[in-house]
């Protein structure tokens, strides 16, 4: 079947002529143009799997931000306080803001092959066929801003990735309220607010337990 899609897309009866046909040239790799209104082979089978590819790739973001992974670094649904009308909800830990680029570029790329590739496919250079790591700008850290904010976008409550750690990150380097304004736009960051109440529930967890923790010496006798 493979052989005979490709034979299809690369006859060269399967090409519209651009000055003859310009409408069908330019119908190539449209995601609106009805593909009954499409008359050669080639523009109507891109035209298909553009479609195809797109409806798959909004599938996989949606199944990436309702999902709740198990395990370690794999909470992605936190809560910066607790909330009386949402139950059993994941409240933000210490654990949840430790976190590097490179893991979070292996978290995705295992979690999602489809999806890292396709954004590879946008982010990455190529030199000779293959793709070419940039010291400057390297692409798997583009990849996992965007995934990031993709997720972000369809589930403002699946942030504990990139946008909670990211948030509390640019509060404790004092950047510009406009600049957290801006990330947070962008879908790579929480709000200031939900930023500053993610540090008051963590403080107040060390407090608690540190209380804990002075309490049980006393009762030890230390």
């Amino acid at each position: 079947m493979a052989d005979v899609i490709e034979l299809f897309y690369n006859h060269h009866k399967s090409r519209p002529s651009k000055k003859k046909a310009p409408d069908q040239f330019a119908a190539a790799f449209s995601p609106t143009k009805p593909l009954h209104e499409i008359r050669y082979a080639r523009p109507c089978l891109s035209g298909w799997a553009t479609r195809l590819v797109g409806d798959h790739a909004y599938f996989r973001v949606g199944k990436m931000a309702r999902k709740k992974r198990a395990g370690e670094r794999s909470r992605r649904h936190i809560r910066a306080t607790k909330n009386g009308r949402a139950k059993n909800t994941n409240v933000v830990e210490w654990e949840d803001v430790e976190f590097t680029m490179e893991d979070l570029a292996n978290l995705y790329k295992e979690e999602d092959e489809f999806l890292w590739y396709f954004t590879e496919c946008c982010a990455a250079p190529r030199k000779k066929g293959k793709v070419v790591v940039k010291k400057t700008r390297p692409h798997p850290v583009i990849q996992v801003g965007a995934i990031s904010s993709f997720i972000t976008s369809r589930n403002q409550y699946a942030s504990g990735d990139l946008g909670l750690p990211l948030g509390i990150w640019l509060f404790a380097c004092q950047a510009h309220v406009d600049v957290e304004r801006v990330f947070c736009r962008f879908g790579y960051s929480v709000s200031d607010s939900t930023a500053r109440a993610a540090l008051n529930t963590l403080t107040d967890a060390s407090l608690n337990d540190l209380k804990k923790q002075v309490r049980d010496a006393i009762d030890r006798g230390e």
